[in-house]
């Protein structure tokens, strides 16, 4: 009888357990993984981690890298840090939420070209503005961002861009 008892008590808060994390608060999730892209004059993207600290504070991390061999024997690479702000977040039903935030993005992209002529381009990246992120299905991040993107010293270029990528959130 004492046996059965803890199997089911077991059984009991494994499921207590699977249930709580099915229907998690996807307000909760602290770290996303996926693809980012930001049009602009200089376009940039790549993989992309987030990180929330809190409530307030997130950081992203997004690289990209990509060798053409074929055409212009170039590589293409570029690497960028992005700190948000939390300026509200809110719950739709049980599975849904959408947050808006404020971002600073700060990094660096680069060609370096090895054919007849090898030489390299490096430019700074600099980007602010506001973004959403909405989570649906409690894990399927999808963020939009709008704001103005910088590039300087070799491709000089500042104006509008707008981002977007599809994340697992978790």
């Amino acid at each position: 009888m004492k046996r059965l008892l803890k199997i089911l008590l077991t059984f009991g808060f494994l499921m207590g357990l699977s249930t709580t994390a099915a229907f998690a608060n996807p307000l909760e999730n602290k770290q996303a993984v996926g693809v980012y892209y930001i049009l602009s004059e200089n376009p940039i993207g790549g993989l992309q981690y987030e990180y929330r600290f809190n409530n307030l504070i997130s950081t992203k991390v997004d690289v990209f890298m990509y060798y053409d061999g074929k055409y212009r024997e170039a590589l293409n690479y570029n690497g960028n840090i992005e700190l948000d702000i939390t300026m509200d977040e809110s719950m739709w039903k049980e599975r849904y939420s959408s947050r808006l935030y404020a971002y600073i993005l700060a990094g660096h992209t680069g060609n370096l070209y090895f054919g007849e002529t090898p030489h390299q381009q490096y430019d700074a990246v600099l980007s602010a503005g506001f973004g959403f992120d909405f989570t649906l299905f409690d894990h399927l991040s999808i963020p939009i961002q709008f704001g103005f993107l910088g590039t300087f010293p070799d491709n000089k270029s500042a104006g509008f861009c707008v981002g977007s990528g599809i994340r697992y959130s978790f």
